[in-house]
């Protein structure tokens, strides 16, 4: 992963000039403004606020699809739905609060097609994702790019996965091996989903989710309630300290850990992350063209001390007991790393959502480089587990991570390596054997 130095972002598109054509829930963009109600029609006012708000519901999906949520204005907004700016703002204080009330009607005709669709054997994970793939350009907007809009967008987000962890409780309560399912995996199995949609809309390969129904269905069902508690450990093995290189530069990325940990990415100032690391200005700039370089720079130093760490264990434990073994001790040197580097488990995980896309396209390749430890799986258990295991187990793993960090802190993941141990190894093994190694009786 190389560094950031600040690339100025691509010119945007006058908003009467725009060439590209967006399909909305309200239309498509091209035909929004054609939609604006005509001074002679007799309607009540409740009707021309009405499609006004949905007028702008459809701009800002088409506009944050297009060029991000940070990159929209408002000018575009009401160039693009028709609607006058002292209209727009007698419905929303600003483009945030218009972001948010579309948020809120996107999630609103989402789980009106998919709740009615439960019928425990995967209708209403079919139902999602076909919603998902007819609406690209709305599932990026909540997806990829409600995290930049700061904490009410996020909340609207963890509530929409909080539903689909209720329908997956009930699928799992309903099954007599998975009736005792722990929340904390179910919630993994949702966070794995999440990975799964979020890197199709990344790639442009939405289209295609919905012929993965049937198989992320049997995947999440693989998964039987642990036969027995999951021991936790209360202390972690402390790693090196972030930016612990030395020097300025080391400093500086030490003290930008720990300021954008603290006040979060957006809040944080290069004057805060300078006097943290105790040099000036002038040495900050010696080294760092900004704010967004230096967190690309301690998130790859954080990375690269984070494997320097898991990867030792894993591999001498592969050669010397196999590979269940070795996958528990690599997953408890990576949490018992991220337990004793809490600022940057932080960045990693959690402050990475604030850049949008960028953002999910980072932690996409951090669970990307989980995937050739779990290859050898397949070895244990040729045509018995499907493949789509391999995208999915590394987003099970990091969303354990996010919502642990979110939840209790980073430090509480030094009790994790048991469960993180589970996830990998029950879709090949069977729970039974995976909770015996992850309990370390084997």
């Amino acid at each position: 992963m190389g560094g950031v130095t600040g690339k100025e972002p691509a010119a945007r598109p006058a908003p009467g000039n725009r060439s590209q054509v967006t399909k909305t829930p309200w239309g498509q963009s091209e035909e929004l403004a054609a939609g604006k109600l005509s001074p002679g029609q007799r309607l009540a006012a409740e009707e021309v606020a009405r499609s006004q708000r949905e007028r702008l519901f459809g701009a800002t999906v088409a506009l944050v699809a297009e060029q991000g949520y940070e990159a929209m204005t408002v000018g575009e907004l009401v160039a693009l739905s028709g609607v006058s700016r002292s209209a727009f703002y007698r419905h929303f204080a600003d483009k945030r609060a218009c972001f948010i009330a579309t948020m809120k009607a996107v999630l609103a005709q989402l789980m009106d097609v998919v709740a009615p669709s439960y019928d425990g054997r995967g209708g209403a994970l079919r139902s999602f994702l076909e919603a998902i793939a007819a609406e690209p350009a709305a599932a990026r907007m909540f997806l990829l790019e409600a995290h930049a809009a700061g904490s009410e967008a996020q909340a609207l987000i963890e509530e929409t996965l909080g539903g689909l962890e209720a329908l997956y409780a009930r699928a799992y309560a309903e099954r007599r091996e998975t009736e005792q399912m722990p929340t904390e995996l179910i919630g993994a199995v949702v966070g794995a989903l999440r990975r799964v949609i979020s890197v199709a809309l990344l790639r442009g390969e939405e289209s295609e989710l919905a012929g993965r129904a049937e198989e992320l269905w049997d995947w999440s069902m693989s998964y039987g309630a642990p036969p027995r508690a999951l021991r936790r450990r209360s202390r972690a093995q402390l790693g090196p300290a972030l930016g612990g290189s030395g020097g300025a530069s080391g400093r500086i990325i030490a003290g930008a850990g720990n300021a954008l940990a603290r006040s979060g990415y957006q809040a944080t100032t290069i004057a805060e992350i300078a006097e943290q690391a105790g040099v000036s200005l002038r040495t900050f700039y010696a080294h760092f063209s900004g704010k967004e370089a230096v967190f690309w720079a301690a998130l790859d130093a954080g990375q690269a001390q984070m494997f320097a760490q898991a990867l030792p264990a894993y591999r001498r434990t592969l050669t010397t007991q196999g590979w269940p073994q070795a996958i528990r001790a690599g997953c408890e040197a990576l949490l018992d790393f991220l337990a004793g580097n809490p600022d940057f488990a932080r960045l990693a995980f959690i402050e990475t959502q604030s850049l949008g896309p960028r953002g999910l396209a980072l932690r996409e390749r951090t669970a990307e480089t989980l995937r050739p430890f779990i290859e050898p799986g397949y070895e244990r258990a040729p045509g018995e587990t499907n493949r789509v295991a391999s995208i999915a187990i590394p987003g099970a793993v990091t969303a354990l991570i996010n919502n642990r960090v979110q939840a209790q802190g980073a430090e509480s993941l030094a009790g994790d390596g048991a469960l993180a141990t589970y996830i990998v190894l029950a879709p090949f093994t069977g729970a039974e054997e995976a909770c015996a190694v992850a309990r370390g009786e084997r």
